[in-house]
């Protein structure tokens, strides 16, 4: 039975992954300035995008969530015919209208679906279902590796419900943020009053770089310090010392706004790369998606990580 985990374009996934296992990424219309980009671009255009300083609080950016009739077709093109069960995997519903829509799909498509496959001498049922992630960017994309890898092992894709539903309230996606007023206003334009404007402008001034927790639907600000590549060291750090106690599954997930060569040159790095390969922990690293990217800005640096330590935070 073939299967796919469908994703939104917040999440945020290496190229070589999408391309080599069945998960499939809807993506999310950004407006830059005139600019309007649909999110599927490569990784080498993402980095000239964050390197061009068009993200930015003066330059006007807005994302449309894909309507319930666009994931539809998407659905229907992409998924019905070439695949037996797909599971789609929306952004936190706290930060998004996707999981409402996909819920509305999931629920109404069954009898399309059989005429469709009836039409291509497809004579397997399809099955469509849907779940929140609570999280987004790196963390989002890790509960699709999990969901890959629990449905590679074949078998009755339903009872793996449970498992995914488990694995969600443990897997946290962990954003570090350079530019504090462009996150403060992006995350205003969302309805999200998290920084007042004096304190993104001081932040801003002085340096202070958030970590920002997104997990079952909770936005959090975990500490908020002066230096940005202390906080991402903080981070990295943190995720030795997890990986060190054990993880649910052994994948970390990294998201950067930016050139990938860049997350070489943080202090904590090299650490990470030495523990993860004592434990056997494979380190995914990708250009952040520009859904994403616009949101928490240039070189802003999200984790994806499954602690069995579910408790401390960095």
């Amino acid at each position: 039975m073939k299967f796919a985990v469908v994703i939104d374009s917040m999440a945020s996934l290496p190229e070589f992954v999408l391309k080599q296992r069945p998960i499939q990424v809807l993506p999310i219309s950004v407006k830059i300035g005139d600019d309007e980009i649909l999110d599927k671009t490569s990784s080498s255009k993402l980095v000239k995008i964050y390197k061009s300083g068009r993200i930015s609080p003066n330059t006007p950016i807005f994302s449309r969530t894909p309507t319930t009739e666009e994931i539809h077709d998407f659905i229907v093109r992409k998924v019905v015919s070439n695949y037996d069960y797909a599971i789609c995997q929306s952004v936190s519903k706290s930060a998004s209208t996707i999981y409402d829509s996909f819920a509305e799909v999931s629920n109404t498509i069954s009898k399309e679906a059989r005429e469709i496959r009836d039409s291509k001498g497809v004579q397997s049922p399809f099955r469509l279902s849907y779940m929140n992630t609570g999280t987004t960017v790196a963390g989002q994309g890790l509960l699709a590796i999990f969901a890959d890898y629990l449905f590679s092992k074949g078998g009755d894709f339903t009872t793996y419900t449970n498992t995914l539903e488990s694995f969600r309230k443990v897997c946290k996606g962990f954003t570090v943020v350079k530019d504090t007023l462009h996150a403060r206003h992006r995350a205003k334009l969302r309805g999200v009053e998290t920084v007042g404007l004096p304190t993104a402008l001081i932040g801003k001034a002085v340096g202070l770089a958030p970590i920002v927790l997104m997990q079952n639907d909770v936005n959090s600000h975990i500490a908020v310090k002066p230096g940005y590549e202390k906080m991402v060291n903080r981070l990295l750090r943190y995720a030795s010392e997890r990986i060190e106690e054990g993880l649910y599954i052994p994948f970390i997930n990294i998201s950067y706004g930016g050139d990938l060569a860049d997350i070489e040159t943080f202090e904590e790095f090299p650490r990470l790369q030495e523990v993860a390969k004592k434990h056997k922990v494979t380190i995914l690293k990708a250009v952040m998606s520009l859904a994403a990217g616009v949101n928490y800005g240039p070189q802003a640096l999200s984790l994806g990580i499954a602690p069995k330590n579910n408790k401390v935070e960095p």
